[in-house]
């Protein structure tokens, strides 16, 4: 299985895109959103009575957290602005935006955990309630080991400081004082 390090690492590199999409502002908090839910499936571990890869390790589940995520942030966002700030097409841009974000860092947690959990882990069942049959596509075999994990952690940071430097500033992409 993926430790905290790797959870991380994998949602760092699915958010690699925002780079390509956004100036570095939205992007900062794009990644921020993903790294944010990136380790959001693992709650089972700290509630006794939910099995570890159950309900929380479901698309289901995932989508689940990116709407509330969108939705609560959006309020949160509204609330700070002081509930009439921003215009009204700046509320759905942004929900859609930390939704989405939300979901990347969900399902890439997901994704590998099918990916390295080994026959003698508990199985996924990511596609329940709709099927009931659990999940081995056991591919990455040494995946659990922290080393691995800690270097491509540090090869995924690496990536986004390097698309960081290359990305340009606001000024240079033509975006107005008010989109910085």
């Amino acid at each position: 299985m993926v430790d905290i390090l790797g959870h991380f690492a994998v949602g760092l590199l699915w958010a690699i895109p925002a780079w390509f999409v956004w100036e570095r502002r939205r992007a900062l908090m794009f990644l921020g959103f993903v790294l944010s839910a990136a380790m959001v499936p693992d709650v089972d571990l700290y509630v006794p009575w939910l099995a570890h890869h159950g309900p929380t390790h479901t698309l289901l589940f995932v989508v689940a957290v990116g709407i509330v995520g969108g939705a609560v942030t959006t309020l949160v966002a509204m609330w700070w602005s002081g509930w009439s700030g921003g215009s009204k097409e700046f509320r759905p841009t942004l929900y859609a935006f930390s939704t989405v974000a939300f979901l990347v860092g969900g399902l890439s947690h997901v994704f590998i955990d099918l990916f390295s959990n080994s026959q003698a882990g508990q199985p996924l069942n990511p596609f329940w309630p709709f099927f009931e049959k659990p999940f081995h596509l056991y591919a990455i075999h040494h995946f659990s080991a922290p080393i691995w994990n800690g270097f491509l952690l540090l090869g995924a940071i690496t990536v986004h400081l390097v698309l960081f430097a290359l990305n340009p500033a606001p000024a240079l992409r033509g975006l107005s004082a008010r989109d910085r």
